[in-house]
């Protein structure tokens, strides 16, 4: 098992990525404001969905990025979105942070995710929301065993969550899917993981996207591969289990799982292989397994040991591996560019890095799939 570690400095409007696997994470922050887009003026929102086409149609399973630099304005919005077209990727993966999303009850503030909605779908890119946080008002302000913690909403918030939920498939009803939750079996997105609880945000989130825009799907799970239970973490195949019994099947279109490989494919300790056999063992042994696996998150960085080849042969390998699986609807990658802090030593897994000039240059990987 690997030490936890963390990704980036901590800034004051920082990055609102996930726990990027087995335990690391950085603490959320707010969306930066919208920029003027060059291409389209939002006159998606609100509109469509009614018989937006399936994720995976035919042959391989589509692409993207979990990728918040045009959240946070690292880089504008449409320029994000542009790196993202010429990479190939199809699919965005944004986090709305509840708590800044609606920091009063009633009062929603997505300008920005509205730039990033019309953006990628002007570019054939749809967006996968993932829904995390609660806004004080509505928050279980329970006990934190890290460093900073992602409090989960209140059992008598539960409601507010579900018509927050319907609102944001009504705002993006084009939106390729809306995942529940970012690793919540991390205390870093869940204070105190709680797979019960879970299942109760999960059918929260269900009932409010279905009551919106009933062909939208929604992801469950959004499961860390961790290997281990403790104060600050939840074994993933046993929160699975639990969830499961908990009744979750019935409030999913999909399973969303981040397996993250930690070492190159084939190298001692690597865990990709290992961790989606588990997962599918889990899925058999619940007595589920009919819906389609999403992996909305799997990287590997580039630091000491890791080399940028090493990388591009990883991910290459993972997307071959996925694609080749029928039961895999689509795979996203973490992340398209390192935040401007990144350390080198932390690890870097941005597909495209910054020069010391500040530019910003491909890696590998990059060119490879973008080719």
């Amino acid at each position: 098992m690997p030490p936890q570690r963390n990704l980036a400095v901590i800034a004051a409007l920082a990055l609102f990525v996930s726990g990027c696997g087995d335990d690391r994470g950085l603490e959320p922050g707010g969306p930066a404001p919208p920029e003027a887009s060059a291409e389209t003026d939002c006159e998606e929102l609100g509109g469509g969905g009614e018989s937006a086409p399936p994720v995976r149609q035919a042959g391989k399973p589509p692409y993207g990025f979990n990728d918040h630099a045009g959240l946070v304005r690292s880089i504008g919005v449409a320029e994000d979105a542009e790196l993202l077209q010429r990479a190939g990727a199809t699919l965005w993966r944004v986090a709305i942070d509840w708590r800044f999303a609606e920091p009063e009850p009633g009062v929603l503030e997505l300008e920005t995710h509205d730039a990033i909605y019309c953006e990628g779908l002007a570019r054939g890119i749809r967006p996968v929301f993932h829904i995390t946080g609660a806004p004080d008002w509505a928050a279980d302000q329970g006990e934190c065993p890290v460093e900073s913690c992602i409090h989960p909403p209140a059992v008598d918030a539960l409601d507010d969550l579900a018509e927050f939920a319907g609102a944001v498939a009504e705002r993006y009803p084009d939106a390729a899917a809306i995942e529940a939750w970012n690793e919540p079996n991390l205390a870093n997105f869940w204070s105190e993981p709680d797979p019960h609880g879970y299942a109760d945000v999960l059918a929260a989130t269900y009932d409010g996207v279905k009551e919106a825009v009933p062909s939208m799907p929604v992801l469950g799970g959004s499961l860390s591969n961790t290997s281990g239970s403790d104060a600050t973490r939840h074994e993933f195949a046993k929160f699975l289990a639990e969830i499961y019994e908990a009744g979750a099947a019935e409030h999913m279109d999909g399973l969303a799982f981040h397996p993250y490989p930690i070492a190159p494919l084939g190298s001692p300790g690597e865990r990709f292989r290992s961790t989606m056999a588990e997962l599918r063992r889990t899925m058999r042994a619940a007595g589920e397994g009919g819906e389609p696996i999403w992996v909305t998150e799997v990287g590997l960085p580039v630091e000491p040991g890791i080399s940028e080849a090493d990388q591009a042969r990883t991910m290459r390998g993972i997307y071959g591996r996925l694609a080749a699986a029928p039961d895999v609807e689509a795979v996203i990658f973490h992340t398209l560019l390192d935040d401007a802090d990144a350390s080198a030593d932390a690890g870097s897994f941005g597909w495209i890095k910054r020069g010391e000039d500040g530019d910003l240059e491909p890696r590998p990987v990059y060119e490879e799939f973008g080719g």
